[in-house]
C-alpha cells in the first residue's frame, strides 16, 4: 500500500483525463493527487510539493508548456521521482519522449497511450521507488 505522505502530479490540458487518472491512481492507493493544466502550472506544484511527490504523470502536447519543456525544466531541478510518459500520439513519439526523458536524467516508468487504463497504469505504478 502507498503511503498517504507520496503525492503524484498529473500534468494534462484535459480536465477529463485529468480526472480519470486521478480517479485510477486513488482506487490503486495513492490519495494525494495534484492537477496542473501545463508544464508551467505544473512547475508552480512542484516548487511547493517537491519533497512528497514521488510521481509525475505527463501529457506530451499542451499549450504555454509541453511536456518535453516541463521534462526538461524538472531534470534539471533534480526530480528524482519516477516520470510517466502520457499521450494520445503514436508509439513511436511516445518512445521517443521516453528516451529524451532519459536522456535528461529522469526514471522514465513507462508510457501511456489515451485513454490512460488502469491496467496498464497499476504496473508502472508498482515500480516507484518510496
Amino acid at each position: 500500500m502507498i503511503s498517504n505522505a507520496n503525492t503524484v502530479l498529473v500534468v494534462d490540458d484535459d480536465p477529463f483525463q485529468c480526472a480519470l487518472i486521478a480517479m485510477q491512481l486513488n482506487s490503486l492507493g495513492w490519495n494525494n493527487v495534484l492537477i496542473a493544466g501545463n508544464g508551467a502550472e505544473a512547475l508552480t506544484q512542484f516548487s511547493q510539493h517537491q519533497p512528497r511527490i514521488q510521481l509525475i504523470i505527463s501529457d506530451l502536447s499542451m499549450p504555454d508548456m509541453d511536456g518535453l519543456e516541463l521534462m526538461r525544466h524538472l531534470a534539471e531541478r533534480g526530480f528524482c521521482g519516477g516520470f510517466i510518459v502520457l499521450s494520445g500520439m503514436q508509439n513511436e513519439i511516445l518512445s521517443g519522449a521516453a528516451e529524451l526523458a532519459t536522456a535528461h536524467g529522469l526514471d522514465v516508468l513507462g508510457c501511456l497511450s489515451k485513454p490512460c487504463e488502469i491496467a496498464k497504469l497499476q504496473p508502472l505504478l508498482e515500480k516507484v521507488v518510496v
